[in-house]
């Protein structure tokens, strides 16, 4: 969907039997969200309003299929599943959002910018797990790239954080629209994959 820097959308990346297999795993455990931070770095979370959502970690290679998800997700990218970090399912409702951010570091005051913090998140994979319907919020924008993508159950957006020399790519800063309508809300995956050992 853009060339320089490469972002891709893949339908059905995750089948149906996935996504309601996640599906299940959230509503089990829906006390168990809890209100999305941003990592500054040393152990420090920054809670706020420009990141509303709610979240739960699964485990690293948990069950099998979340294991095949990983590997899945990182043979896309060419990368090793170790780098893969444990899998975060993310929730929005009315009103909830994810302003504009960077996956692998925090955006300066001036807007231009990202510190990185570790791990280095090389590729992000978001993987929606609901379709919501036109003029109900909720897609992601990449405003210095004038994209939109739109969710759609099954759908990854895949895009690299960095540039090929080693730095954040200020171009793939990315938001996570408001959901704008009352009995709407947004179920999504993140897979952040990275060149660390993640099993260690």
């Amino acid at each position: 969907i853009h060339d320089s820097p490469n972002l891709y959308e893949i339908d059905n990346f995750l089948s149906e039997a996935e996504v309601t297999y996640l599906l299940d795993i959230a509503d089990a455990r829906k006390k168990k969200f809890s209100r999305s931070f941003t990592d500054e770095g040393n152990r420090t979370k920054i809670f706020s309003e420009e990141r509303t959502s709610t979240f739960i970690w699964l485990q690293k290679f948990e069950t099998n299929v979340v294991r095949k998800i990983e590997m899945r997700a990182a043979e896309f990218v060419g990368l090793n599943p170790v780098g893969v970090e444990p899998l975060q399912i993310v929730h929005y409702t009315e009103g909830q959002q994810f302003k504009v951010h960077h996956d692998s570091g925090c955006i300066d005051s001036d807007n231009k910018c990202v510190e990185l913090v570790p791990p280095e998140r090389l590729f992000t994979l978001f993987v929606y797990l609901n379709t919501l319907p036109a003029g109900v919020g909720g897609e992601t924008a990449f405003p210095a790239l004038g994209l939109n993508v739109k969710p759609v159950a099954g759908k990854a957006v895949v895009w690299p954080n960095m540039t090929l020399d080693g730095q954040a790519s200020h171009d793939v800063v990315h938001a996570g629209c408001p959901i704008l309508a009352p009995d709407c809300e947004k179920y999504g995956l993140n897979i952040w994959i990275t060149l660390d050992n993640l099993t260690c």
